[in-house]
């Protein structure tokens, strides 16, 4: 039976951001963060954060839910400002961007910020967002200097 890889389906190869490298504004969240914005889940006798949402329940109100989008929107903005810049094309940023889903973004990881105290006003926030740019441009600008040295 034939077996084919990411390599033999795509023609060029989506190389990985390291995001252990980086540091998210996420990475800040701590347990008591936690069981502030999400007591019910942590202070019980029965179903806690770590179980499945609750019948009836919003989706917006399961930690898991939330958690996971927040820590998703920080790793695709720092994938949309590495892939161009790995590529040769200009720098990109969802701070400027025009595009109405790049502002969803910047308003939902907003939102979280906001919710898990890790930003505590907008302006934090797009400074919080401008950091992870930031990381990802050097990551890019690292990768095609070092693929550029090792060319002969």
């Amino acid at each position: 039976m034939a077996t084919d890889s990411l390599n033999e389906r795509s023609p060029s190869p989506v190389l990985p951001i390291e995001f252990a490298r980086m540091a998210f504004p996420s990475d800040k969240i701590t347990v008591a963060d936690l069981r502030r914005v999400h007591p019910q889940e942590f202070d019980t006798n029965g179903r806690n954060f770590f179980d499945g949402p609750k019948m009836g329940r919003a989706e917006s109100d399961w930690p898991q839910e939330a958690l996971s989008e927040m820590l998703s929107i920080e790793r695709m903005i720092a994938r949309l400002v590495f892939e161009p810049i790995r590529q040769g094309k200009p720098r990109a940023s969802v701070l400027s961007s025009p595009w109405e889903d790049d502002v969803e973004l910047i308003e939902a990881l907003a939102g979280y910020y906001a919710r898990y105290g890790v930003a505590h006003n907008p302006q934090e926030t797009l400074r919080l967002i401008a950091s992870i740019e930031e990381q990802a441009a050097q990551q890019a600008e690292d990768f095609t200097r070092t693929r550029r040295d090792a060319t002969p």
